[in-house]
């Protein structure tokens, strides 16, 4: 009797040039998401109240950056496309 191994698709997942990349979401108990909600608020008290002395544009390329450098580095070493979200 011979075993057929079979490739299981992910419920989320992408296909990009021909492969296909599972698709990893957080969910809402991960603790990164209230770790983002907490430096969110304080850039938003900084700029508003504390008087920060940083662009909206600064603040906007750096997050981008650090964004887009997470889903490659990540796709790169594990073949996985994740959400980025950030860690502390």
């Amino acid at each position: 009797m011979t075993m057929q191994t079979q490739t299981r698709i992910p419920a989320r997942s992408l296909r990009i040039a021909g492969r296909q990349y599972p698709l990893v979401l957080p969910t809402l108990r991960d603790p990164r998401l209230h770790l983002a909600a907490v430096i969110i608020s304080l850039q938003v008290l900084g700029q508003t109240v504390l008087g920060f002395e940083l662009s909206i544009a600064q603040l906007l390329v750096s997050v981008l950056t650090c964004a887009v450098l997470e889903v490659t580095l990540t796709l790169w070493q594990r073949r996985v496309l994740m959400c980025p979200a950030p860690a502390g």
